[in-house]
């Protein structure tokens, strides 16, 4: 498998796992509660994912190469997008997902962040 297809494949599954926390759980949760779950749902899925604090942010490290920022707001701004891009930075990370919980539909909360 080429690293860019494997890299796609890991995006998808994400997005995939995040889909079936939210379908589970519903919106207005603690930012907590849906890290607890996605990383359950991701790590049962046999994707490697850790908890990582970041400047007291939700954050979760997956495969070593993919940064999740966990949000549960009404709506992501540009200050969520400017805190993953500093912490893809301090990481040496090409791309994240920021991942909006409390939107209407889960394809709606899920923004890529890219250096």
């Amino acid at each position: 498998m080429k690293p860019q297809n494997s890299h796609q494949n890991l995006m998808q599954g994400v997005m995939s796992a995040a889909w079936q926390v939210r379908r589970e759980y519903g919106p207005g949760l603690p930012e907590s509660a849906y890290e607890f779950a996605l990383i359950t749902e991701l790590r049962r899925r046999g994707i490697r994912a850790e908890r990582r604090e970041m400047d007291k942010t939700v954050s979760v490290l997956v495969e070593n190469c993919l940064l999740l920022g966990l949000r549960c707001v009404d709506r992501i701004t540009s200050l969520h997008s400017k805190q993953l891009t500093g912490y893809l930075r301090k990481l040496r990370f090409r791309q994240g997902l920021l991942l909006n919980f409390n939107s209407t539909f889960i394809r709606q909360g899920i923004h890529p962040v890219s250096l």
